[in-house]
């Protein structure tokens, strides 16, 4: 399984993967203010598989990560759009976002 970390840059990330091959993204989150990431997928060649999230530490309202887990099923492209929101905030703009494109192809 790969993994792969979206950075804040803000421009449109692009991975390659092999159709079977999982890949987990990584994005730093912290729950306890409200805000966590959401996934949009558009296209069919991929798939979520799972999500978890994993504090950094034991301090009490301390930040850590949240891990999708995506499985390519298929030959094509999935645009993976995340969004870091509230969830009850259905109106605004997210506070931050980001896109990533997943090539997948036939091996």
């Amino acid at each position: 399984m790969r993994e792969y970390v979206l950075h804040e840059s803000g421009e449109k990330q692009a991975v390659t993967l092999a159709a079977g091959e999982e890949l987990t993204i990584v994005l730093r989150e912290n729950p306890t203010t409200g805000y966590r990431w959401e996934l949009e997928l558009t296209g069919g060649a991929v798939s979520l598989a799972g999500s978890e999230y994993k504090p950094a530490g034991d301090a009490i309202g301390g930040g850590g990560a949240r891990r999708f887990r995506l499985t390519a099923s298929s030959a094509g492209v999935t645009a993976v759009r995340a969004r870091l929101r509230r969830p009850w905030e259905t109106d605004t703009a997210p506070l931050e976002e980001r896109v990533l494109d997943v090539h997948v192809v036939q091996r």
